[in-house]
């Protein structure tokens, strides 16, 4: 539909809301563009350099780029202090693919896990101290 008879025909609540659906069907088809994957947050962001050689989207730390831009090469800023992965929408974990640092975030889970069940052993391991003897509990009841 043509955005004048949009603009033309409706009041101000639906053309806001057929502009977020736009918005939202234009950066959910677009490899390049991604909302902050923060809860709350929705500034859309868009990747813009292209690496010479390959003709792949990547960031570019060199030149600083401000809010809303590449920090790395796969780290991303949206303006409100939310750093995320633009691949993964996780993270940033710069200089690291996606793929080893899903590995790397896998092994830590198993690992705190085996802490958690030695932790659990250990406390059924370990007996109660004995009852405190009746006046001193009093003593220390009464204070």
């Amino acid at each position: 539909m043509p955005k004048n008879i949009i603009e033309e025909t409706t009041d101000e609540e639906t053309r806001r809301r057929y502009h977020q659906f736009e918005l939202k069907d234009f950066v959910d088809s677009n490899p390049n563009t991604k909302y902050c994957p923060h809860p709350g947050c929705e500034m859309v962001l868009q990747r813009t350099d292209q690496d010479e050689n390959s003709g792949n989207t990547v960031g570019n730390r060199a030149q600083g780029k401000g809010p809303g831009e590449y920090v790395g090469n796969n780290t991303a800023d949206c303006g409100s202090g939310h750093y995320f992965c633009f691949q993964c929408n996780g993270e940033p974990h710069d200089p690291c693919s996606c793929a080893v640092w899903e590995r790397w975030e896998s092994e830590q889970e198993k690992h705190k896990e085996s802490t958690k069940d030695s932790i659990r052993v250990l406390k059924d391991q370990v007996t109660p101290p004995p009852p405190l003897p009746p006046l001193f509990a009093y003593y220390l009841n009464a204070a």
